[in-house]
């Protein structure tokens, strides 16, 4: 019984990355990221108010309106702040920021944390893997991170990381303004 569970949760985990690799209805339009994010922190509400969480939301003039596939930049929002709340030291409160600028024809996004961090020297090369996770303690899939890379890579764009255990982590989303 527990194989087959196993082996079921398997295929829909496989389905949900190859429903990702194909906008089949998914359509570029505009949207505003400010509204992503309130929805964002809306939907995780309960994980926030539990985390004591602390944002910081820094939205540059001319970067809120996005054109681009708004369910995929919502999906990474999501998962990279509840990364955020899920890895968060218990050592400190922990801060979340999320800014945004222009860079030349590009809309920069970061999601900023000072939680537990990752030494990217051991991991930096498996990060964004398939079933990857180096906190064991702490419940995941190790799919997030995986479909956040894919899918700012379908829209053309590219994401980076820096981190330093027990400093923090930032993400940095690099996406053409169509």
């Amino acid at each position: 019984s527990q194989s087959a569970e196993s082996i079921d949760q398997l295929i829909r985990d496989l389905n949900n990355i190859l429903a990702a690799r194909t906008p089949l209805n998914e359509k570029i339009e505009k949207f505003s990221l400010s509204e992503i994010i309130q929805s964002t922190l809306h939907l995780l509400e309960k994980q926030i108010k539990e985390a004591n969480a602390h944002f910081e939301v820094s939205i540059d003039e001319g970067t809120d309106e996005l054109k681009s596939i708004k369910s995929y930049i919502q999906s990474c929002i999501l998962n990279l702040v509840s990364n955020a709340i899920k890895y968060k030291s218990p050592d400190r409160q922990l801060r979340i920021g999320i800014s945004t600028r222009r860079e030349n024809s590009q809309i920069r996004i970061d999601v900023s944390d000072n939680g537990v961090g990752l030494d990217l020297k051991t991991y930096g090369n498996q990060l964004f893997g398939l079933y990857k996770r180096f906190h064991r303690h702490i419940e995941g899939k190790g799919l997030g991170l995986h479909m956040t890379k894919m899918q700012i890579e379908l829209l053309g764009g590219s994401i980076q990381v820096r981190s330093e255990p027990e400093r923090g982590t930032t993400f940095t989303l690099q996406l053409a303004d169509q």
